[in-house]
This record gives structure tokens, C-alpha cells and sequence, in this order.
């Protein structure tokens, strides 16, 4: 299985929707989720979290992909930061929380 991350990758930071702190990522475990979460939202509709984890981990494991540490917390960044950039948008009064697509996707 091929692993996405490597010690010697290039990093992005992510930006946080509140201004807060937000932390650096490995540029290809970013483009990775970054894709997969535009694609399964915007094929899909308005999704919940726990149904974007679990699309990004079917198409991770159908492409062969493993992220060392816990997926959730990375697609918990990447969706934060797609928040702040207005790649996605939450839906409010929703309950669970639910998130759609709001601009054409590009490499925020």
C-alpha cells in the first residue's frame, strides 16, 4: 500500500474558518483529501461529516492509499480549511451539520 505522506514533502498551511491557529499539512496528503471531499460533496450533495470521512476512506483504500495517523483528523483540517477558503460551505439549522460545495473546485 502506498502511503501518501513522506518526511521530506512539501507542506501547506491550512487557513481555520475562525482566524484560529491551523496547522501545516503534507501537500499530498492535502491534495488527496482536498479532491476526494470536493468530489464526493458535489457528486453527492449536501453531506455530514461522518459521510465524508467515509467516502474519502473507501476511495483512499480503492486507490491504495494509506495516511499515517488518523484520517478523521486530517479531513477535519482539510475541511476547515476548505470552510475558510469558501470551497464549502455549512448549511445552517442543519443537525448533524451538513456542507455543500459553494465555488468550482480548484486547488485552494
Amino acid at each position: 500500500m502506498k502511503t501518501t505522506e513522506s518526511p521530506t514533502a512539501a507542506r501547506i498551511q491550512l487557513v481555520h474558518p475562525q482566524g484560529k491557529k491551523a496547522v501545516t499539512m503534507d501537500a499530498n496528503v492535502y491534495r488527496m483529501l482536498h479532491s476526494e471531499i470536493i468530489h464526493y460533496v458535489a457528486e453527492n450533495g449536501p453531506a455530514t461529516f461522518a459521510q465524508i470521512v467515509q467516502a474519502v476512506e473507501i476511495a483512499l483504500q480503492r486507490k491504495g492509499f494509506s495516511i499515517e495517523g488518523s484520517l478523521r483528523w486530517y479531513a477535519e483540517w482539510v475541511k476547515l480549511h476548505l470552510e475558510a477558503t469558501k470551497v464549502l460551505e455549512r448549511i445552517p439549522k442543519t443537525s448533524p451539520q451538513r456542507y455543500v460545495v459553494t465555488s468550482s473546485p480548484s486547488n485552494t
